[in-house]
């Protein structure tokens, strides 16, 4: 049987209570071809339909389609999809100087933050007692081959290129500034998840996740 956990439920009764249009609807899951190992979990506020299974909570309604309610319901296993490893990376990197950016208007070529992702930075950071600076990496790994990875860090090492705007910093070292330079780091809170995204222009393509990329052509 499909449950909630007691922190689930208080979010989703957060959201119905800041989000018109989630009013009086219900919480719908669904399970849909895509994703990573070839399915992906989908939820948003909807009607009920008359075949839906209606699983009732404190204070909403979960409803799940016949389609979905047998992977969640009897954990029906899944057969990954296989994708063929990317190749090296072949095009010339483009290089910027190293030097902190006064503003978010002076940083065209660099890896910017938005300022909802810069609150987000200062809030984690206060929290450790320490600069609100976050570091930006790039690791190999993930469904497309790279991955994005983010740590709050203490300061700028040398060499590294900095952005610095609404209060807050980000630092790239050499190799992520060659994969992600030019990129905007943002701060993403949604019903399935939450955390720091990357719209990276030189991705050729990405993982519906949203952690993984490949600049191949």
């Amino acid at each position: 049987m499909l449950t909630l956990t007691p922190k689930a439920v208080e979010k989703i009764n957060d959201f119905l209570k800041t989000e018109e249009s989630a009013k009086g609807k219900s919480l719908r899951l669904k399970v849909a071809p895509s994703g990573c190992a070839g399915y992906e979990y989908r939820i948003a506020f909807d009607d009920k339909a008359a075949s839906d299974k209606v699983l009732p909570q404190a204070g909403f309604d979960v409803v799940v389609d016949a389609d979905s309610l047998k992977f969640v319901e009897e954990a029906t296993s899944t057969t990954p999809r296989t994708r063929p490893p990317p190749a090296s990376a072949s095009r010339t990197p483009s290089r910027r100087v190293p030097a902190a950016a006064a503003s978010p208007s002076s940083s065209e070529r660099m890896v910017t933050l938005t300022e909802k992702a810069a609150k987000k930075v200062q809030a984690l950071a206060s929290k450790k007692g320490v600069a609100p600076v976050l570091r930006v990496k790039v690791g190999s790994g993930g469904c497309s081959g790279m991955s994005y990875e983010f740590v709050v860090d203490d300061a700028a090492a040398p060499g590294d290129i900095v952005f610095e705007g609404y209060g807050a910093k980000c630092v790239v070292d050499g190799k992520a500034d060659f994969f992600i330079g030019g990129s905007q780091v943002d701060y993403a809170e949604t019903l399935m998840s939450s955390g720091f995204t990357v719209s990276n222009p030189q991705a050729k393509s990405s993982c519906s996740c949203g952690k993984s990329f490949s600049v191949e052509s």
